[in-house]
């Protein structure tokens, strides 16, 4: 896992993101962007990129900063931000969220990280702070503003996984599936502010099932694509998601046929019956030992190289204490590495 340390304007982060990681972004660009270059050119890009200079001019800031660090071209730098939300590169959902609750109240958020072999080198752990002091640790890949996991300095944690992307041709209006939560960590204190931002913009992409928490022990489970959005907040009960929508709503877009169905049914299956909806004695102990779980149908920690189902990492986000644990290489190994966003 590659690790940096960012401080300042959006511009200014973005710079030290590429200065850091110029090597690892110049290969991430080699694996992934080089062949999207050669398919024909992908009318959602400049749709994602005149809603985002409208809706988030920090973060187009902040990806000009990465290329301008990194030595490459900004419209190349803008396409590695978004390519995985263009129909050609929509990825098969992967990973498992959940806030469990403790028996002294409050939530620790959990997610194990599925992915393929060249992905996982390019995971990286950025703890950040801005221009107005405000404080971020979070995992994206090399390059990117994207949030698969994280946490902020005034205790609102997150989990992100991949979802269905929606029924109807994909725009491109919208904030990008895999940066969708980057706002949220920076803008938001708590789970109705996140809630909120969410409700105003639409994701374009793939569509992202995540769960929140915050300090002041409430939590969500946030089902969003396109513009539409299904949420379930909780102060008592334990709450998952896995890759599949849960909610009347949008679970008419799970497509049972999908290769990777199995496995998402598997999860769900195995979390109801070993998480259900109960508080725990002690949330980190009880998700490190769930985390690393293997070789049975429905455990979290993945090993299905064939379907890009292989479960690199496992991330845990505490609102109360505002830190990120990583797990050093595969979570059963057991063993965490803690970071700070305060």
């Amino acid at each position: 896992m590659l690790h940096i340390r960012l401080k300042g304007t959006p511009r200014e982060r973005g710079r030290q993101h590429g200065e850091a990681l110029r090597a690892d972004i110049r290969n991430v660009l080699d694996t992934w962007i080089a062949p999207f270059a050669r398919k024909p050119a992908s009318p959602e890009v400049p749709a994602m990129r005149r809603f985002l200079e409208k809706n988030f001019p920090r973060i187009v800031e902040e990806i000009q900063g990465i290329g301008e660090g990194a030595g490459i071209p900004p419209e190349q730098a803008f396409l590695l931000n978004v390519f995985n939300s263009c129909p050609a590169f929509l990825f098969d959902p992967g990973c498992t969220s959940l806030a469990i609750r403790g028996t002294k109240g409050g939530f620790l958020v959990g997610k194990p990280q599925d992915t393929g072999p060249e992905e996982a080198l390019f995971q990286t752990v950025i703890e950040a702070e801005d221009e107005h002091g405000r404080r971020a640790a979070y995992v994206g890949l090399a390059g990117t503003v994207w949030v698969v996991a994280g946490v902020n300095d005034r205790g609102l944690a997150v989990g992100c996984n991949s979802a269905p992307p929606p029924a109807s041709t994909i725009t491109g209006h919208g904030l990008p599936q895999h940066m969708g939560y980057y706002p949220v960590l920076w803008e938001c204190a708590d789970v109705p502010d996140a809630v909120h931002l969410l409700e105003r913009n639409p994701f374009t992409g793939k569509g992202i099932n995540a769960i929140l928490a915050d300090a002041r022990g409430e939590a969500a489970a946030v089902e969003k694509v396109d513009g539409w959005q299904a949420v379930v907040r909780s102060r008592e009960r334990t709450l998952w998601l896995a890759n599949f929508y849960r909610s009347p709503s949008l679970s008419p877009l799970n497509d049972p046929t999908l290769s990777w169905a199995e496995s998402t049914r598997d999860r769900e299956r195995h979390l109801a019956r070993r998480v259900g909806d109960l508080a725990v004695e002690n949330p980190e102990s009880f998700l490190v030992d769930l985390f690393a779980e293997r070789g049975f149908p429905g455990c979290l920690c993945q090993d299905i190289p064939e379907r890009g189902l292989v479960t690199y990492y496992g991330f845990l986000m505490d609102p109360k204490a505002r830190t990120l644990s990583v797990s050093d290489g595969r979570p059963d190994g057991k063993k965490y590495t803690t970071y700070a966003a305060k």
